[in-house]
């Protein structure tokens, strides 16, 4: 999705982060629009080879895997190879948090070629995923830079709302079951609307480049496990300090909601690796003298459920409900008490949003973007 786009902010990318830093990028020998293109196939980018021996992913992964299987951290992996892995990487985010700016969007250099300016709005791999399998029309999605965190946060939980509204069928398995979903939703809006979502020194800026997709597959080693290449820069734009200062999500490789013995366990397991990446991100901030002060658990939370469509529920109704509207336990049937959180107005909306989705259900009509 968004190949032109993804090109630009790439190229734009790449090129800030080899003149700020010394992170190990790509050289770039040339780049085009599909215009400029010899044969008009699309945009392209055309850059230098670097020589590795494998990715982050293949030197934590369990041995035996093969790339069909779904990636999980060894459990034998020795405790001194995953501190420098883990070492290296942090090294890397410190580099990015250093570089600040007013505004939160995708980077674009001036024409003077000297300067460089927050000009286009974020293009993250959540909001592409939600075009390309979750069935959002393009037109839903941000299209401005954003002056505040509380202001971004907003756009990101007015998405949720936009995309269950737009998906076609099956996204739901009852009526108390799409009332649910759309109270989640509705609620997390306004928490979000309400700033609540964050801290107040996270409200205005600066805000920091964050790299969306910044994972092991795009960490490029040697064979001495040497990070020699950091690629794939497409989803790279600046966002709220809080992201930036997230610990990575995939400190088992494997995504929470793909997790075989469920996002509990997933958590339980995290948070034994997340102790091991602390320690070595407090080394690394001793030896450059700053400190990039990791958020808590519930930020974490709040900030992946703003990211993160496809496991939304489970995430708010376990841990976001219980700490704003419930006594910090979840209930399956908490919902319930919440719709009375809804003023009238957002309550009849809800049912005549429930009434339509059912209708759609006996139908199953589909509605195509006039590009499709």
């Amino acid at each position: 999705m968004f190949p032109e786009e993804k090109v630009r902010n790439e190229v734009a990318m790449i090129r800030y982060i080899q003149d700020h830093t010394s992170i190990p990028v790509p050289f770039i020998l040339h780049w085009g629009t599909k215009e400029e293109s010899p044969l008009q196939i699309g945009p392209f980018i055309i850059m230098e080879w670097i020589n590795h021996e494998m990715d982050m992913g293949a030197a934590l992964n369990t041995p035996g895997f093969s790339r069909n299987d779904r990636p999980v951290l060894d459990p034998n992996i020795e405790t001194e190879r995953l501190e420098e892995l883990y070492r290296q990487f942090a090294n890397i985010i410190l580099q990015l948090s250093r570089l600040e700016f007013p505004a939160i969007g995708s980077l674009e250099q001036n024409e003077d070629q000297d300067s460089w300016a927050v000009t286009k709005r974020p293009l993250s791999t959540y909001m592409n995923e939600l075009v390309r399998v979750g069935s959002l029309p393009r037109d839903k999605l941000p299209g401005s830079t954003y002056s505040s965190t509380r202001e971004y946060l907003s756009a990101l939980s007015k998405l949720h709302i936009d995309h269950f509204a737009s998906q076609r069928t099956d996204s739901f398995d009852s009526r108390s079951d799409c009332k649910r979903k759309f109270l989640a939703r509705q609620l997390f809006h306004k928490l979000a609307n309400d700033g609540r979502l964050l801290s107040a020194k996270d409200e205005w800026g600066p805000s920091r480049l964050f790299f969306d997709d910044l994972r092991y597959g795009n960490i490029l080693l040697d064979a001495n496990l040497q990070v020699v290449g950091v690629v794939d820069w497409e989803f790279c734009y600046v966002g709220p300090a809080g992201f930036v200062s997230e610990p990575p999500w995939w400190l088992l490789l494997e995504k929470p909601e793909y997790w075989a013995d469920g996002i509990e366990e997933w958590i339980r397991m995290f948070d034994d690796r997340l102790q091991i990446f602390l320690k070595v991100m407090e080394e690394c901030e001793a030896r450059s003298r700053e400190c990039l002060e990791m958020t808590g658990r519930l930020q974490v939370v709040c900030a992946t459920a703003g990211r993160a469509n496809f496991a939304f529920d489970y995430i708010f109704w376990h841990k976001i409900d219980p700490k704003f509207f419930g006594d910090g336990e979840f209930r399956e049937e908490a919902w319930q008490d919440r719709l009375a959180l809804l003023d009238e107005e957002t309550r009849h909306s809800m049912e005549q949003f429930v009434d339509a989705k059912l209708k759609a259900c006996e139908t199953r009509e589909l509605v195509w973007e006039p590009d499709e």
